[in-house]
């Protein structure tokens, strides 16, 4: 278990701590009530019902569609910023992002995505780029939960989930048009539109179209959003909801800056692939649909029925500037789901039984373009998997007293892969490339969960929760091999797995929120990626990790016009008796991460935010030879409203024009860093009526 004492002790420590403590002294002296932040919102993602954040035995964070119509979203990690315990770093394809969510920063498969309460690709075909998929640009609200997810979700769930949410139809005509403009060529246009069509059915439509010339060389990119609702009260007991969501990105790729003087001196520049581009075009593209249908009645007072159909449509096509010989991917997939869910309300609390069922078809071309040496032109990976998913689950609320819950649920999952190869087996010419012949793999996965809640007073609690998450392998490192050894042909890979034990305290009261999460997270079979004495690089289970931190959101409001709030970090994270790697602590790992936020709300028509981004210094290894400085940023944003129709926002990014790495690593002898913007400044007219 961890020592609270000497966890508290760290972050007291923080190089940030000073500043952070009298910008908090400041929010204290003049602080005040403002209806941007809620203390106690509801929250969906992990019953599928709404329950309020404080009765939940579990740590979720919440944020709302004030907040984030503040915060201007331009990029994924616009939509989560402020939020304690996540972390979202953009990649050179500027679309593209990695996530730390209770991990280092990563494309591990570690969290599940989540488009309204959806998952928005098939976890047999994981893509680290999942933000993309969703319509994160127009989202009103997104949820978190930190830490494996409920009995609800499977496969993917292993750290935490991430729910990006759109708006139901309203009642009456709300109609807008939101105009856009930035640095380096940045633009966008939306039109919004809702309505009741009749007493009984509303919609709501969203299209939205942005284009960025891009502050670094080749990384212009394109980016199309469509949201689509419908919402049919069938009768008294019933209802209907329709949900289409699309999405479209292009974009170019740079490449990493090689060396700390490149980062100092030229961060504008395209980086590691500038003798590339004369031969292929770097370009990564998303294309993203999904049509669902919820239908939910209430069968008498004790007892719901809720069921989600979707089929759902995921592309993913880049040029691999990762690998020498710079081979092109093109990845489709095509999912039909079955979400189904019984909530049974008994005098001493509720049983919640559901059955989620997935079939998914997927398909890989992995190309040569160019003629080289051992990887002639041609096609290297051209392969298709049919892909099948059940999973029963129960989840059981018990009211043992009433000041004192238990809650628990287990999920089973079953994932079965038909891989047939449409190419010849064995070794693509004189590469490492490696395809195997046609094979199913199956894996399953039994996930137990369980909390104790206790309300010591009316607006307090303390949870205890021991929670258990998993991943399936994906097909790409099932069958997209990179091996020549003999071991090749009977390559397979079992589920990653993790148990977190989690401490969690939560009080709100009228004019403040407070939220505290202690854990120790134990993550097994680890897939990782090894490279041996012939060159074969390959993934195999290897030895497990150890995550361990405490997660601290302050929200405070005392008056009308001014709150504050403070979003604390600290955590540790380490191989344990890994074969190269010992007991090191993992790369790309920040020990500390702080968020502030002031906001000065004096009128319905003004709203301000002032906030203030630390993050501490970090390994760039995992041999632990080279690290990364910290760093300190700071934003704001502004908004104006006229006569509650026409509205007027501005933000600033990086006030102080800091030159700072997204992320920083040391990889094949060298120090590779992928920049961060410069000041951006970013203007907005809405116009509603």
């Amino acid at each position: 278990m961890l020592k609270t004492n000497t966890m508290i002790l760290s972050i007291l420590k923080m190089k940030a701590c000073n500043y952070l403590l009298s910008l908090w002294i400041l929010s204290n002296i003049i602080a005040s009530s403002n209806p941007i932040l809620s203390l106690d919102p509801q929250t969906c993602t992990a019953s599928r019902v709404g329950e309020y954040q404080l009765e939940q035995p579990l740590s979720i964070i919440q944020k709302s569609e004030e907040e984030i119509e503040l915060d201007t979203v331009i990029l994924q990690k616009d939509l989560f910023s402020g939020i304690a315990g996540l972390q979202i770093t953009q990649t050179t394809s500027t679309i593209g992002h990695m996530v730390a969510l209770r991990t280092p920063i990563s494309t591990q498969p570690h969290v599940l995505y989540l488009q309204d309460q959806i998952p928005v690709q098939s976890s047999g075909f994981f893509n680290h780029n999942a933000l993309a998929y969703t319509n994160f640009e127009s989202a009103t609200a997104v949820e978190v939960i930190l830490g494996p997810g409920t009995a609800l979700y499977g496969s993917d769930s292993l750290a935490g989930v991430i729910n990006v949410q759109s708006s139901p139809p309203s009642i009456e005509q709300e109609n807008q048009l939101q105009l856009r403009s930035g640095t380096h060529g940045y633009r966008r246009i939306q039109i919004e539109s809702s309505n009741s069509i009749t007493p009984q059915q509303s919609y709501r439509f969203n299209l939205s179209k942005t284009k960025n010339d891009g502050w670094r060389q080749h990384t212009a990119y394109q980016r199309n959003e469509l949201l689509f609702r419908h919402h049919y009260q069938i009768n008294s007991q019933s209802t209907l909801k329709t949900i289409l969501v699309a999405n479209q990105s292009n974009a170019q790729q740079a490449g990493d800056l090689i060396g700390e003087e490149a980062l100092l001196n030229n961060p504008s520049d395209v980086g590691d692939v500038a003798d590339q581009l004369d031969k292929v075009e770097l370009r990564r593209k998303f294309d993203f649909a999904r049509l669902s249908t919820q239908w939910e009645t209430q069968v008498n007072p004790q007892l719901s029925l809720s069921a989600i159909s979707y089929l759902r449509y995921n592309r993913n096509r880049y040029t691999t500037t990762w690998e020498d010989n710079l081979p092109y991917n093109d990845s489709k997939n095509n999912s039909l789901g079955i979400l189904f869910k019984i909530n049974w309300d008994r005098p001493w609390g509720k049983n919640t039984f559901g059955l989620d069922l997935e079939y998914a078809d997927g398909s890989k071309n992995y190309n040569q373009e160019l003629d080289g040496e051992t990887v002639p032109i041609g096609t290297i990976y051209d392969y298709r998997v049919d892909y099948y998913a059940i999973s029963p689950y129960t989840q059981t609320h018990w009211d043992i007293t009433p000041k004192l819950q238990f809650f628990s649920g287990t999920r089973f999952d079953y994932h079965l892969f038909n891989y047939t190869n449409h190419t010849d087996s064995g070794t693509y010419a004189d590469s490492n490339y490696y395809r195997p012949s046609d094979r199913d793999d199956s894996f399953y996965h039994i996930s137990p969960k369980a909390a104790f809640r206790y309300q010591f007073r009316d607006n307090g609690q303390i949870y205890i929760r021991i929670a258990n998450g998993f991943r399936i392998p994906s097909a790409s490192r099932l069958y997209a091999q990179q091996r020549t050894s003999e071991e090749a042909s009977g390559f397979s890979l079992k589920p990653e797995t993790s148990d977190n034990y989690e401490i969690g305290y939560k009080q709100a009261s009228d004019n403040q929120s407070i939220s505290v999460a202690l854990y120790q997270m134990y993550i097994g079979e680890t897939i990782t990626r090894r490279t041996n004495a012939q060159g074969d690089r390959y993934y195999e289970n290897g030895g497990d990790t150890q995550h361990r931190g405490i997660e601290i959101e302050y929200r405070r409001k005392l008056r009308d016009d001014f709150s504050a709030k403070l979003a604390l970090t600290h955590s540790r994270h380490h191989y344990q008796n890994d074969l190269e790697y010992g007991s090191n602590e993992m790369a790309n790992a920040p020990r500390n991460k702080a968020n502030i936020r002031l906001y000065y709300h004096p009128s319905a028509d003004l709203s301000l935010i002032l906030e203030s981004q630390y993050q501490s210094d970090y390994w760039m290894d995992d041999e632990n030879q080279n690290q990364y400085d910290s760093y300190h940023i700071s934003n704001v944003s502004f908004r104006y409203s006229f006569r509650s129709k026409i509205h007027f926002y501005a933000r600033i990014t990086n006030l102080t024009d800091l030159t700072y790495a997204e992320r920083a690593t040391y990889r094949y002898g060298s120090a590779k860093y992928n920049p961060a913007a410069p000041r951006q400044v970013y203007l907005g007219l809405q116009y509603q009526w």
